[in-house]
């Protein structure tokens, strides 16, 4: 049995764990059932990048120093998978010409001398905003990043465990007058449940209170993902040849969500949602993506029955944005649905309410079926670089 590891890197304001909330929710056991059934032992690493909106040179400089610490140099081949932003950051680690290592380190990438070249595998990206997202530059305009520099200063006053524990209180309130009035409140419920119960007091609201931090000390990631930076991203970051480069694309079609649903905490979610696919329609004409080769365009009518124009996205990120190398699946989800953040009930018995309601329907049969066919690109990337004496079944889950 080979032994790989893979490091899965999350987007913009990504964390592993952040109180009861696990950024990758379930993708973990599909990625080692599906591995195993392929004959390969996986070691799993969830980066957590320590400024979450930082610039994607600071995010792949400490992406690398996860690797260095985490890597096991015994591992037959070492694999990446990154969701949104964090595909970006996989890009810069591996790119060949090695203008990103700190001042004064030779060398000619963030890798070297911590995995050699040779055992370097695929790279999966996850939603990626390749050329760039329409949605970051109106956030910025509408004062978004002034908004999370702001998290900073409230995270290091000394009254933020009492003011979170205040927020709980009115969140809890809210749900329970509109309960009254007939209203469901899940959203804000869950919310209270998962992340604000814990801040009660200053040892269990330290997570919370880290990231909040975290986030107000840069926010250069946020204007870095727009249309325009990314067409001067895409001109500067080498592409390494000896990776296998895979692009996995989420959609949720124009009608799928529902309003009103019932929820008006839920409601709430589906408004932004709109709004999300609205602005990510606006695309700039000067700044196209690229053209979909025949290959991309069978695996987007396999897969989704039709090829998505450039006014389609997942709510954050234009479809079409998201292709980069080989297009290895199309899903309808929204994105964060692909993640594992849609609503369903946790192996522990506890419901995960989400955080957007967009009507895109996805379940945990597509999560498996996504994460299955990401395991198989692992699993054949791992037997091209390690050959295997005999034929090995690589089985993608729920493919």
């Amino acid at each position: 049995m080979k032994n790989v590891d893979i490091f899965l890197v999350p987007g913009f304001f990504g964390f592993d764990k952040l109180e009861a909330l696990r950024y990758f929710d379930g993708v973990t056991p599909i990625l080692t059932e599906s591995l195993h059934a392929a004959g390969i032992r996986p070691t799993i690493h969830i980066h957590e990048p320590p400024l979450p909106a930082g610039s994607v040179v600071r995010r792949a400089r400490a992406l690398a120093e996860t690797v260095a610490k985490k890597h096991d140099r015994h591992a037959d081949c070492v694999h990446f998978v990154g969701h949104s932003m964090g595909g970006l950051d996989i890009r810069v680690l591996l790119d060949p010409s090695g203008p990103w290592r700190p001042c004064g380190t030779a060398g000619a990438s963030l890798l070297d001398e911590i995995v050699p070249p040779s055992k370097l595998g695929a790279a999966v990206t996850l939603s990626t905003p390749h050329y760039g997202t329409p949605i970051v530059y109106e956030a910025a305009r509408l004062g978004f990043q002034e908004l999370f520099a702001s998290f900073g200063v409230l995270a290091q006053c000394d009254g933020f465990p009492r003011t979170l524990a205040r927020l709980s209180v009115a969140l809890t309130l809210s749900a329970r007058v509109a309960e009254r009035l007939g209203i469901r409140g899940r959203l804000f419920e869950w919310m209270v449940d998962e992340v604000f119960r814990y801040t009660q007091t200053d040892s269990r609201g330290i997570p919370l209170r880290k990231m909040l931090r975290d986030i107000g000390l840069d926010q250069g990631g946020m204007l870095q993902m727009s249309q325009y930076a990314m067409h001067v991203f895409n001109a500067s970051v080498a592409t390494r040849s000896n990776v296998e480069w895979v692009s996995y694309a989420s959609l949720v079609p124009p009608g799928k969500s529902v309003f009103p649903n019932g929820d008006f905490a839920l409601d709430i979610t589906t408004l932004l949602f709109r709004f999300g696919q609205w602005v990510t329609s606006r695309r700039d004409p000067h700044y196209e993506y690229a053209p979909l080769e025949d290959a991309a365009c069978d695996v987007f009518l396999r897969d989704l029955g039709f090829l998505p124009d450039p006014t389609q996205s997942d709510g954050i990120v234009p479809t079409l944005s998201q292709v980069f190398g080989r297009l290895g699946g199309a899903f309808e989800g929204d994105h964060l649905d692909v993640v594992g953040m849609f609503p369903h009930t946790t192996p522990a018995g506890t419901d995960y309410v989400g955080w957007v309601c967009s009507g895109a329907g996805f379940d945990q049969v597509r999560l498996r079926a996504l994460w299955g066919r990401i395991a198989g690109d692992i699993a054949a990337a791992t037997m091209r670089r390690v050959p295997q004496p005999a034929a090995s079944n690589v089985v993608a889950i729920g493919s």
